[in-house]
């Protein structure tokens, strides 16, 4: 974060619940236990967003995709107390980034995401896939605009794609998809943030020098 600040980039974090001694999501795991986490979460939040203010950080989502682990139900219960815990030490903007191509989210139940009052909506398509019969059943492009229209709803008006892609590298084939997905929610205007793994994961979509690169810059011309 720090050599990306001395570079000049513009840094957005997102906070994210992870399984100890491993890179993957947790489990399933007693409620009781998910609430004691969510609660020491809501908790921590103030102390993260001093720390993102101190480092000047743009951007800043306190719990990215938290209706994936805690489902829609806990995400509304727990994501604007986050929201109102880190508020007061951060002067970035804040954003909301649920996880839209949740085939069980907020669009599948019609149940309207809490969204806190945040400043904006990312939009998280984490996938290279955008075509009609290769999404998940039932899932379109306009799969995300529930989520938009409910954050339109809460006087949420900016959006913009926080995370874009596939965590593996692909090849230029999808090149299309991401031009597609750009067009859709005017990245080029609002802003797109395309994943880019650590350059020690085996097989991970790498940007620089890539085709997704070529697609980036050329939304400066």
């Amino acid at each position: 974060m720090i050599e990306a600040k001395q570079a000049g980039l513009v840094v957005a974090v997102w906070g994210q619940f992870i399984e100890a001694g491993r890179r993957g999501e947790p489990g399933t795991m007693p409620e009781n236990v998910k609430n004691d986490v969510l609660e020491s979460a809501v908790g921590l939040m103030p102390e993260v967003a001093k720390l993102l203010e101190e480092l000047q950080v743009e951007y800043w989502s306190p719990v990215s995709e938290l209706d994936k682990f805690a489902g829609p139900t806990g995400h509304n219960a727990y994501f604007a107390r986050m929201v109102e815990a880190g508020r007061p030490h951060f002067s970035g903007t804040m954003y909301a980034q649920p996880n839209i191509l949740q085939r069980d989210g907020f669009a599948a139940q019609q149940l309207e995401p809490d969204l806190g009052g945040v400043d904006a909506l990312g939009i998280s398509w984490i996938s290279y896939e955008c075509e009609e019969g290769k999404l998940p059943p039932g899932v379109t492009l306009g799969w995300a605009d529930f989520v938009v229209q409910a954050a339109a709803a809460q006087g949420i008006t900016r959006v913009f794609i926080s995370e874009v892609g596939s965590t593996q590298a692909a090849d230029e084939s999808k090149r299309p998809c991401l031009e597609t997905l750009i067009e859709y929610w005017d990245g080029a205007t609002n802003g797109v943030f395309v994943l880019d793994m650590p350059s020690d994961q085996p097989g991970g979509a790498v940007v620089k020098d890539n085709w997704q690169e070529d697609v980036l810059r050329s939304l400066r011309n």
